[in-house]
C-alpha cells in the first residue's frame, strides 16, 4: 500500500487448499505470481484486494464516508440516472437527469469545494 484513500492490499487470509493448488502449479511448470499488474501474468497466486484493516473497502467507505458527516451540501442518491452536470467555475451547481425540472438541472443535486 502506497497510500491514499483506495487501498490495493496482499489478502490478509489463505488457505491450505489454495497453497497446495499454487505449489501442484508450480510443479507442473506455472510460476508463483507475486502480483497481477504486470505485463505477464502467466502463473499463480493470490491477488491484491480492496481492503483496510482486513475488511472490504467499498468506494462509499473509501471516498464518501469520511467527508460525509463535514459536508451538509452533500447529499448522497443512490440509483440515480445523469446526464450532465452544470459546471460554474470549479464547482458543479446542478445536475441533469430525466427527474429534472423544465430548465433541465436540479439545482437540489448541487455540491460544491467550498
Amino acid at each position: 500500500s502506497i497510500g491514499g484513500e483506495w487501498r490495493v492490499e496482499p489478502q490478509r487470509l489463505s488457505w491450505r487448499v489454495l497453497d497446495d493448488f499454487r505449489e501442484a502449479a508450480a510443479e507442473f511448470g506455472l510460476p508463483p505470481l507475486h502480483h497481477f499488474n504486470s505485463s505477464d501474468v502467466e502463473g499463480g497466486g493470490y491477488f491484491q484486494v480492496n481492503q483496510r484493516s482486513g475488511l472490504r473497502l467499498s468506494a462509499y467507505r473509501a471516498f464518501v464516508a469520511p467527508v460525509r458527516a463535514q459536508r451538509e451540501n452533500l447529499e448522497v442518491r443512490t440509483g440515480a440516472h445523469v446526464e450532465r452536470l452544470h459546471l460554474e467555475a470549479a464547482a458543479a451547481d446542478g445536475a441533469a437527469s430525466p427527474a429534472s425540472p423544465a430548465n433541465g438541472f436540479d439545482a437540489s443535486a448541487s455540491a460544491s469545494a467550498s
